[in-house]
Formats: C-alpha cells, structure tokens, sequence
C-alpha cells in the first residue's frame, strides 16, 4: 500500500473510532457473548433485551471498554458511563435490521423471527462423513467448492471418515421454508469499508 491509501485508512479509522462496533474488543470472548445473547432472546423474546445484554457483557467481563495505555481516569470513567447502554442500543438496532439471502425475497429481522416463534436456537446436528467401506474423497469436495469459486480444502490425506457434529446457531421458518442463520461477529476492520 502507498502512503496516501494508508493515511486514507487512518483517518477513516479514526472517524469511527467511538462507534460502538469498532470499538468493542473483537474476541472469540466478545463473539460467544454476543452469540448467546442472541440466542437467549430467540428462547425468551418477551424477556428484558436490554438487561439481558447487561447481565451477559458482565458475565463476560465486557461491561467495560478497554482502558486505553495512559488514558485518565476520569477520561475512562466518563468513557464507560454510556457503554452499556451503546452496546444494547448497537445489538437492538442489528436484531431489528430485516435480514438479506442477497435476493429479491423479503425476509424478517431476528426480532420478528424471534418474536413468531417459527425458530429453534442452536440446532445441534450430527452426521456421517464416508463408512469404512465408503470414505469421503476430497478431490471430489474440492472440486464442487471450485465450481463455487470456493477455495479447496487442504488435507493430510485425500480420504476421511468420520462423525460432523456441530450446531447451526439459528434456524427459522418464513414463508413455507426453513432458513439457517449463522451470526458472524469476526473483526474485520476498525470501519464499515472493510465490511463490503
């Protein structure tokens, strides 16, 4: 990068700086918390959304902002004074968001989804991948995601065998078809550019 790209990117960075979303430490800690308050409100969407964030960022020791190295006290504690409030007002604003599936079809947001009942939370799933007798081939898996312009899957041995298991973290009902949600709060950037 030139210098005139990396100055834009500071000063972008810079005026996002107190925005909520880049500010809150992005960490595998703050992405379950943010999972599973998600998931209690798709469980209990009658149940106080906002003391539900407050009880789960102090459960995950994000109830406060990060102490910048040299920052006053009074600076962090004038900071802090509006952070758990920021945090709801950010998870409120993105569960109110209608979702997209990048067509024309118009789908809910989480809120609504949450409210209809028509979802179930952390869907737990497990199936066979080959047999002895069958084993999965990755040439042929690496193949199919090509044809998606997906990048392959690098493995030790070209075969495997085995159990997945895992869960979907929302799966829901609109309109006569079943959707999965996964919910992604990987830090990508300190602005919205690196989010297109």
């Amino acid at each position: 990068e030139d210098e005139a790209s990396l100055e834009q990117e500071a000063r972008e960075q810079a005026r996002w700086s107190h925005d909520i979303r880049y500010v809150l430490k992005g960490s595998k800690l703050t992405g379950k918390c943010l999972h599973d308050i998600y998931e209690q409100q798709a469980l209990k969407p009658q149940g106080d959304f906002a003391a539900l964030v407050e009880k789960m960022l102090f459960r995950y020791g994000l109830d406060k902002p990060p102490m910048k190295y040299g920052e006053a006290i009074a600076e962090f504690e004038r900071r802090f004074s509006g952070w758990v409030p920021r945090v709801q007002a950010w998870l409120r604003s993105a569960m109110e968001q209608p979702l997209s599936d990048g067509s024309t079809i118009n789908l809910p947001s989480q809120k609504e989804i949450y409210d209809s009942g028509m979802n179930i939370p952390e869907l737990v799933f497990d199936f066979a991948i080959g047999t002895d007798q069958q084993v999965v081939n990755f040439e042929q898996v690496n193949r199919a995601l090509a044809l998606e312009d997906i990048a392959g899957v690098s493995v030790y041995s070209n075969v495997i065998n085995g159990l997945m298991t895992g869960a979907i973290d929302l799966t829901f009902f609109h309109q006569g078809k079943v959707y999965v949600l996964d919910y992604k709060s990987n830090t990508l950037g300190k602005s919205p550019g690196y989010y297109d």
